[in-house]
């Protein structure tokens, strides 16, 4: 401890000497007469915590668990909707059963007429044209499936 009366700043050689001791090794009086001796520098020195530190802390306490547990359950349903869009799309491909070879072929004539693009048109089952080739019927003024082996 110094020698110095409590309300005598410290000499800069005194404070020196202080400050080279670590803090733990400095008695509680030590410690108000450097506090003391910044002040009077016009350094503060804070014990406690500021208002605005303890606002923050409570806000970050209280608003960010429901925040972090929306953010993350925003993100599980995110991953659960592509995971289902992701099945969704198989299960179309294996109902429709889309193979290259089942799709129907079709030939057109050289005189294509409204009459034969409208007949097209009309036929809509792909089921009984899977594998098919469609060739235009001029007798019968009809589209004709054939097996696609021709």
């Amino acid at each position: 401890m110094t020698d110095d009366a409590p309300g005598t700043p410290l000499t800069d050689d005194a404070m020196r000497a202080l400050l080279d001791r670590p803090f733990t090794e400095l008695t509680v009086d030590e410690l108000m007469t450097l506090k003391d001796a910044y002040a009077a520098r016009g350094i503060r020195i804070c014990n406690g915590a500021s208002i605005e530190t303890v606002i923050l802390v409570f806000l970050a306490g209280n608003l960010g668990p429901p925040f972090l547990q929306t953010l993350s359950q925003r993100a599980a349903n995110s991953v659960a909707d592509v995971s289902k869009q992701v099945t969704d799309a198989v299960r179309k491909h294996v109902k429709r059963k889309g193979r290259p070879g089942d799709t129907p072929r079709i030939e057109l004539p050289d005189n294509m007429t409204d009459e034969t693009w409208l007949a097209l048109f009309e036929m809509v089952n792909a089921n009984e044209l899977r594998g098919k080739v469609l060739r235009w019927d001029e007798k019968a003024m009809a589209w004709r499936p054939d097996s696609a082996e021709d």
